[in-house]
């Protein structure tokens, strides 16, 4: 059992991290975070677009997770965590699989930051905040 939080800089990741850390915290758990980076292209190309793309999404992985390690370790250096990539061509799906791979009991994710006071924003829609417990 662990708390597994979506994290990706600049997305109201920071506040999904400290109720992250809060929920591990009362459950007694450790935390698993999650990067999900888009899938490369599968198929070569002769401009090698696709090795620049590839290293992109590595590059924005590494910053992601040191970015999450570095705010934990300030902000919740009592917890265990584990960082983890995936690449793949759906956020929601990836976060889906990695939930049930990891056997993670809850799933945080952050809330954009134009979203209204008391609101839950993946983007331009709002809906309310929620969290559900597999």
């Amino acid at each position: 059992m662990s708390v597994l939080i979506a994290f990706a800089p600049g997305k109201g990741s920071v506040g999904a991290l400290d109720l992250g850390a809060q929920l591990a915290r009362s459950l007694g758990t450790e935390i698993d975070v999650a990067t999900v980076v888009p899938k490369p292209w599968s198929t070569p190309s002769m401009a090698r677009v696709d090795a620049e793309f590839a290293d992109w999404a590595a590059t924005t992985a590494a910053e992601s997770e040191a970015k999450a390690r570095h705010y934990l370790e300030d902000r919740a250096p009592d917890i265990t965590a584990s960082f983890h990539r995936f690449a793949h061509r759906s956020v929601s799906t990836a976060l889906t699989e990695a939930a049930e791979n990891i056997s993670a009991s809850v799933l945080v994710l952050g809330s954009s930051g134009d979203g209204a006071l008391g609101r839950w924003s993946s983007g331009r829609r709002q809906t309310s905040f929620c969290i559900l417990p597999r």
